[in-house]
């Protein structure tokens, strides 16, 4: 207890023991002086006097944390709540001090350990990227070879060892995503894409995936959706489809005669729109009771004798636990040995507002099918990438297309050969040396915008699958996306998708899809001053790099950084004329200082959707 004129009037042999006082040498002591590190002094005295006239101030009535001061003169950290109570007209303050050295040494330790086991998970995602590029890559020539090799002359004997190798490149790169699933969702880098779909669609695309599965076993696969059930929502089709063909591949997997069923109702409806129910049973071999609860646990197996007859990772349920957490859903199973199971999940959807155009869009998109060689007769393609094998590889898969092929082996030389000709669609590795693909892919958008030429098609060919590659290609300037291995069928597809004859495309930015999209933004037309025009290329690379930091620092946590970045874009945008990314800069910097992702997020969309949409014009 500290009385009126700040002496200590009563202390405990605790206190006595944390300072290291005996009880007299405290007794009468100015109890700032005697226990308060030097750097408190000022504030305790000015404190003071207004507790010693209201018994009040900023500390009483709470538990602070601050510093004490030994005897020895060793500083250490304290825990202090103070009170005041009021005798014979004077105010005196009662103090409980906690040493909280232990807790300080485990909470530094703890933040410590948190530090290195998101380092090693940093660490960890890093390596099965590049693993993944590593392994993608020689994959790529094994499947592609064995795709070429099934075109020619074979006899039984051959076709049988070709469809051996074929299953097993398969089933390696099956592992390979998944793994890489597992390590994007323990990273919290996966997300949903938001866009209209058809329910009905989706589930016959399951269907057909996992048909001639069902097919070989004797299986009967059966699908049906109530009538309250709407058939247009708004949500992400491929995972959803990713989570039952998961659920079904298993129904498929255990079970050797009768039926797998789908199953889906309308839970109720959401401030979102609707939550459903899917349901997938099966009469196949069922499952323990005892292990129910822990096979959505990653890498679990029910019985490891079964895991070597029937194969599996372990990692199928704990992925689709994740989306479906994703999807605002939960997972759960039933099961009984012998008698089957049936797993039940819910989504949460939104609902199409304008669902009779929508449809018709959906419905034609999902028919889009090249099935007869010579779709890409005359065209003019340019295949960028560093690796021979690669391009043999896309030169065989076109033998039959009648077009031309030119190659080049790194960005630089991709740069070049674009500006020394005119191209209909180019192939762009990403990951090259010198010059990559990203790179290259913004100098020739840059050097677009710049001239005012053609927009040429770029189809983004990569080993790495991840949605964060994925938006990075998009955001680069790629148009699509093609993951290696590549596949030949949808080689010919996209690149009949995107590319058309140059007499048809638009000027300025304005590609084949933009026609077909009436609600796509118009062109932002800036004039600039010719003297800067030798400059705004690397400007405006320099906020498309911008885009990927900002994700990157997001998914840190890192605001104080996001909202350097759109300071920075604040204050540069105007200088070079662009007016547009002043105000989007000032958005990103608002929305960090709030650390307010969504807002973030806007202004990254903004600022992509300015740069994907900006017509340079030089000033007269």
């Amino acid at each position: 207890m500290m009385d009126f004129d700040k002496c200590i009037c009563f202390v405990n042999m605790a206190a006595c023991r944390m300072f290291g006082y005996t009880v007299d040498e405290m007794m009468g002591e100015n109890l700032h002086g005697l226990i308060a590190p030097g750097q408190y002094l000022n504030s305790f005295e000015k404190g003071f006097e207004i507790f010693r006239n209201t018994g009040e101030g900023v500390v009483v009535g709470r538990t602070v944390e601050i510093e004490g001061k030994r005897k020895s003169g060793n500083v250490f950290p304290v825990e202090l709540s103070i009170s005041s109570t009021e005798l014979d007209g004077r105010w005196y303050a009662v103090g409980v001090i906690r040493d909280i050295s232990d807790r300080r040494r485990v909470e530094s330790e703890i933040i410590e350990a948190r530090k290195d086991a998101e380092n090693a998970s940093r660490i960890k995602s890093e390596f099965l990227t590049n693993m993944s590029h590593e392994i993608r890559t020689p994959l790529n020539s094994i499947i592609g070879t064995a795709e070429l090799l099934s075109e020619t002359r074979l006899d039984d004997e051959q076709k049988k060892y070709l469809k051996l190798m074929q299953v097993s490149g398969k089933n390696l790169l099956t592992l390979l995503n998944v793994i890489l699933e597992v390590s994007q969702i323990e990273a919290g880098k996966i997300t949903l894409n938001t866009v209209l779909f058809s329910l009905k669609n989706t589930v016959e695309k399951v269907h057909r995936l996992l048909n001639h599965r069902v097919l070989e076993k004797g299986l009967e696969l059966t699908c049906e959706i109530q009538d309250n059930v709407p058939d247009l929502l708004i949500g992400d089709p491929e995972r959803l489809v990713q989570i039952i063909v998961n659920l079904v591949g298993n129904a498929i997997k255990f079970t050797e005669e009768g039926s797998i069923r789908i199953e889906i109702t309308r839970v109720q409806n959401t401030e979102k729109g609707v939550l459903l129910s899917f349901s997938i049973t099966d009469t196949g071999i069922g499952i323990p009771q005892a292990k129910l609860d822990s096979i959505f646990s990653s890498f679990t197996q029910v019985d490891q004798s079964l895991t070597r007859k029937y194969g599996g990772t372990g990692l199928g349920l704990a992925i689709s636990r994740n989306l479906v957490g994703l999807m605002n859903g939960e997972i759960s199973v039933k099961s009984l040995p012998g008698h089957g199971s049936s797993f039940t999940f819910s989504a949460e959807f939104g609902i199409a507002s304008n669902p009779e155009g929508s449809s018709k869009e959906e419905s034609e998109k999902s028919e889009v099918r090249v099935d007869s060689p010579g779709e890409l007769h005359g065209l003019r393609i340019l295949l960028v990438d560093d690796s021979p094998d690669n391009r043999f590889l896309v030169r065989a898969f076109l033998r039959h297309e009648e077009c031309y092929i030119e190659e080049a082996v790194n960005g630089h030389e991709a740069i070049q050969k674009y500006e020394n000709s005119d191209w209909d669609v180019i192939l762009m590795d990403m990951q090259m040396p010198e010059v990559d693909g990203y790179e290259a892919t913004a100098r020739i958008r840059a050097i677009e915008s710049v001239k005012g030429t053609v927009r040429v098609p770029i189809v983004a060919l990569t080993a790495h699958s991840l949605d964060s590659e994925v938006k990075k290609c998009l955001d680069a300037g790629c148009d699509v996306y093609l993951s290696k291995p590549i596949d030949k069928l949808s080689l010919i597809e996209t690149i009949s998708e995107v590319s058309h004859p140059a007499s048809e495309r638009v000027m300025n930015g304005t590609s084949e899809a933009d026609k077909l999209n009436p609600e796509k933004e118009k062109a932002i037309r800036v004039k600039v001053d010719p003297e800067l025009m030798d400059l705004i290329p690397g400007y405006l690379n320099h906020r498309r790099e911008d885009i990927v930091k900002i994700r990157e620092l997001l998914n840190k946590g890192d605001f104080r950084s996001v909202e350097r970045c759109g300071h920075s874009m604040k204050g540069t945008g105007g200088s070079y004329g662009f007016d547009g990314i002043t105000q989007i800069g000032a958005l990103i910097e608002e929305a960090g200082k709030a650390r307010n992702t969504d807002a973030v997020n806007e202004g990254v969309e903004q600022l992509s959707s300015y740069l994907n949409n900006l017509e340079l014009l030089e000033e007269e």
